[in-house]
């Protein structure tokens, strides 16, 4: 479970374990399972990458699955992650987006904890866990995401993603 009050502390303890000459983190969305709001965090390079050049470079287990990270020895997020450059709609018709966006989630297994924001955006789809949201350049390259430029189509995106059956 992750509240609203995690998420300084644990990326305080991001910057504190991250070298001092690594810039190299991405700013992503944070929806966490039991956060009241959306806020970017930083995402830092695996251990032993000087740089992320794609998702599979980042930590990005210390946000989806934080109990899972300090427990398991290898994390395999294939089955955990969706690249989308679209949203589909009520008429089941797809919108392209000007960029693209990877959701990392947590693997959805019964009785785990549902994420109240997503609950609350889709009227009632129940999707587990704590998801991260990383934005693409058109040529695929990873950004930082913007409160003001990119929230809304976020919330829009994972709204559809987890009604559609997309996020499993």
């Amino acid at each position: 479970m992750t509240r609203d009050s995690d998420v300084y502390r644990i990326e305080e303890e991001i910057l504190a374990r991250t070298p001092p000459f690594s810039e190299n983190h991405v700013h992503a969305f944070f929806i966490g399972d039991t956060c009241k709001y959306v806020t970017t965090v930083i995402v830092p390079p695996n251990v032993g990458s000087l740089a992320a050049y794609s998702v599979d470079d980042l930590a990005v287990e210390i946000w989806v699955d934080p109990e899972e990270f300090y427990t398991a020895s290898v994390i395999d997020m294939a089955n955990r992650s969706v690249y989308l450059d679209f949203i589909r709609n009520e008429d089941d018709k797809e919108i392209r987006l000007g960029n693209g966006f990877t959701i990392c989630y947590k693997v959805q297994k019964e009785g785990g904890i549902q994420n109240e924001l997503i609950y609350e955006w889709s009227n009632g789809y129940a999707l587990n866990g704590n998801l991260l949201v990383f934005k693409h350049s058109e040529s695929g390259t990873l950004m930082d995401v913007d409160m003001d430029e990119d929230l809304s189509t976020v919330i829009t995106l994972v709204t559809s993603a987890a009604t559609y059956g997309i996020i499993q």
